[in-house]
C-alpha cells in the first residue's frame, strides 16, 4: 500500500515539475533529468537525498529513485525542485 500510494504522490509531483518518468510496477521510478542528471545527483545526494544514477544501464539522463514514504518522498521532490529552479 506505501508504495502504490507513494508512487501516486512522486507521478504528481514529477508531473508538476514536468518532469518526463518511466511508470513503474515496482518500489522505484526512473526520472529523466537530461544532460545534468549526473550532477543532479550528486548535488540531492549533498542535501541528503539518496538517489541512483543510471549510467551503468545505459541511461545517462535518468535516476533511479526509491518509493518512500509520504515524507521521504515530500523531501525529494521539494529538494529536486529546489535544485531544479
Amino acid at each position: 500500500e506505501m508504495v502504490y500510494t507513494g508512487k501516486r504522490q512522486l507521478y504528481s509531483g514529477l508531473e508538476s515539475q514536468g518532469l518526463d518518468y518511466v511508470p513503474t510496477e515496482g518500489n522505484f521510478i526512473l526520472v529523466r533529468l537530461g544532460a545534468n542528471a549526473s550532477e543532479l545527483t550528486r548535488r540531492l545526494m549533498v542535501e541528503g537525498v539518496i538517489v541512483r544514477p543510471c549510467d551503468s544501464f545505459g541511461l545517462p539522463e535518468y535516476i533511479r529513485v526509491t518509493i518512500g514514504t509520504e515524507e521521504q518522498n515530500r523531501i525529494f521532490l521539494s529538494v529536486l525542485q529546489g535544485l531544479l529552479s
